[in-house]
């Protein structure tokens, strides 16, 4: 049975039922075969007849015949048209509207978490998304923003359709990295034997002396390795001076992070750094020794995975005992499911290391790790900015922050120039767009709009893509922008204000008109067919939030989003130029009310499906 708040698969459910009289067709096949035409003259799902005309033994033509007299025994089904071996299906309009809008409204009454686009598929079912993960003592970098905002929808979507999720972030607070900046840091304080005199120092400072550490690696490869591999071994054995630095790095490096996260609205439960594994990962690896699992190297005593299957080989201590990034990670996903028993545990990084991490997973599994069956590794393509990628190592990472900032300033220029552009109703207090001029309240309205931008820019592309950042494409009202589909919300607020009613109002005309019901002009008004595109867009929208889950890839989501935006577009301009008769404030005042419905059920839609992606909705723009 479909989920209640999921018109469109419920139709499906319904159609399958009377196509499922015509044949012994399994229910799950029948569902499979339904597709969206390429136009919508051409019906709103179509089914092709060849595989099953084939097994069945009869005509396809014959079959298409057939199914389109059973689909019209659906309630859902106003017209169904076999067109040689297709059937093209027509929703009910007026039917599909009154579900769709009494689903919105039941969401919005619900409190549910994730509003329209929730659902219960993951209820008892626990995730730990590990994402972000950039390394200490570092600005969070502009290169980081797409796992991080990947994740962060990801872990929103989950939590949508009933899933316990653990945010975690990963810190990269160990290894060789660590090791260069604390032989950088002794530069600083030559006596650092005996006493540390260095005073707490910024994340730009110790980035600063990251990337020189590693100018000075490259010109004197041995002598640097050789210091930084002292320092590292001085921090293991939990020698004070490294411990004390260390510290301070960690300390300065999360504080910083937690101020940019919390810009962008995201929290994480823990911060789990690397180093917390580093003990653990050498008895972990000596533990799979003693399963047969791994083996160790006769001639320098390192420890590793033999490759086998096709995986490469994993290194999980080194021939100076030390542990490595991979044995850590073995340690650390053993802790995490003692922790949290998860059923699922994805790892966000990009695509690159996809190979590194079946690896890895497989090794486990062959170790006699039963759930390690539930671990997966969910890559994201690159993003470039100027046409290259950034590294921090070199010098040339753009902090994230001072992307938001130009995001932030960028937004501001644009709404302060449709203030100037608009003829102000009450001079230095509103627009004729409904614009506050408050300093503070623009301030607010242009960090929303930036912040979404560059947020929406991030999952907007598929997940596996590579993509050039465009600032100016991404804070345009313009496009596949969050701007623009921010401004339909502001938009439709502002119509419903000119109605007198706010969205919640709007769904409960009339002091609680049944929306959905017999008695709502819903059923029998909406049925033009700009009204039943918009409709349909938004009674598709869990439709998108199922395929987004399906392939951790929130771009689905947007894309249903979008599509709202589209046919809300396309209806008010006709209404607003040559369609007349399609203006939401219509004179009739059932038609009135049926189309402030419509507005208020367009409104939350995109403002739900926003809220997944990390997109504020601000009222007025």
């Amino acid at each position: 049975m479909a989920d209640s708040l999921d018109p469109i698969s419920q139709f499906k459910d319904d159609l399958i039922v009377a196509l499922a009289q015509e044949s012994a067709i399994s229910a799950q096949d029948l569902r499979s075969s339904l597709s969206v035409p390429p136009r919508d003259d051409l019906g709103d799902v179509a089914i092709a007849c060849h595989r099953f005309a084939k097994s069945m033994g009869v005509n396809p033509n014959e079959l298409a015949s057939r199914f389109s007299e059973a689909a019209m025994r659906a309630e859902c089904v106003a017209e169904a048209k076999a067109q040689g071996p297709f059937v093209n299906i027509f929703w009910d309009r007026g039917r599909l509207a009154s579900d769709t809008i009494g689903a919105v409204r039941q969401s919005f009454n619900s409190d549910l978490p994730g509003g329209f686009v929730a659902g219960a598929e993951g209820r008892g079912r626990r995730i730990v998304i590990d994402f972000s993960s950039p390394n200490a003592a570092r600005k969070l970098a502009f290169h980081h923003l797409r796992g991080t905002a990947i994740g962060a929808a990801l872990a929103r979507l989950y939590e949508a359709r009933g899933f316990k999720v653990v945010r975690l972030n990963h810190l990269g607070d160990y290894g060789h990295n660590m090791a260069l900046l604390l032989y950088k840091l002794s530069e600083l304080d030559p006596d650092s034997s005996s006493t540390d005199q260095l005073p707490a120092l910024s994340p730009q400072k110790l980035q600063e002396l990251y990337v020189e550490a590693n100018l000075e690696e490259q010109a004197e490869p041995e002598r640097v390795k050789s210091a930084a591999r002292g320092w590292l071994k001085r921090l293991s054995s939990n020698d004070r001076i490294a411990q004390q630095r260390w510290q301070m790095i960690v300390t300065s490096t999360t504080e910083a992070l937690d101020k940019t996260y919390s810009r962008l609205d995201i929290h994480f439960d823990e911060y789990r750094g690397e180093s917390r594994y580093f003990d653990e990962a050498i008895g972990v690896a000596r533990s799979l020794v003693a399963t047969g699992t791994a083996s160790v190297d006769p001639e320098n005593g390192s420890i590793f995975v033999p490759p086998e299957d096709g995986f490469q080989p994993i290194v999980l201590v080194n021939s100076q005992g030390i542990s490595t990034y991979e044995g850590r990670d073995i340690a650390a996903a053993i802790e995490r499911y003692h922790d949290f028993t998860f059923d699922r545990c994805v790892y966000l990084t990009d695509v690159g290391q996809g190979g590194r991490f079946r690896s890895f997973f497989a090794a486990m599994q062959r170790a006699g790790y039963a759930w390690a069956a539930g671990l997966s590794h969910v890559g994201f393509g690159q993003m470039r900015l100027g046409g290259r990628k950034a590294k921090t190592r070199g010098g040339d990472a753009v902090a994230l922050d001072d992307v938001l900032d130009e995001a932030h300033q960028r937004a501001m220029d644009e709404v302060e120039g449709r203030l100037k552009s608009a003829d102000a109703k009450v001079a230095g207090e509103t627009s004729s767009e409904g614009v506050s001029t408050e300093g503070q309240e623009l301030a607010q309205t242009a960090e929303q709009i930036g912040i979404g931008a560059v947020l929406f820019s991030q999952v907007r592309m598929r997940r596996t893509a590579d993509f050039d950042f465009d600032l100016d494409e991404a804070v345009s009202f313009k496009g596949e922008t969050a701007p623009r589909v921010q401004y339909t919300f502001a938009r439709i607020c502002s119509i419903l204000a000119k109605a007198g009613v706010d969205i919640e109002a709007a769904l409960t005309v009339d002091g609680g008109t049944d929306i959905g019901g017999e008695g709502s002009p819903v059923r029998s008004l909406l049925d033009d067919p700009l009204e039943h595109r918009v409709v349909k867009a938004i009674a598709l929208l869990p439709t998108a939030a199922r395929q987004a889950l399906a392939s951790d890839d929130p771009s689905f989501l947007a894309d249903g989003v979008l599509a709202i935006t589209d046919a809300w577009a396309s209806y008010q301009t006709a209404g607003a130029r040559e369609r007349t008769d399609l203006r939401v404030l219509a004179e009739d005042p059932a038609l009135r009310q049926a189309r402030l419905e419509l507005a208020a059920a367009t409104a939350i839609a995109v403002r739900d499906g926003l809220a997944i992606l990390g997109v504020e909705c601000p009222e007025y723009m």
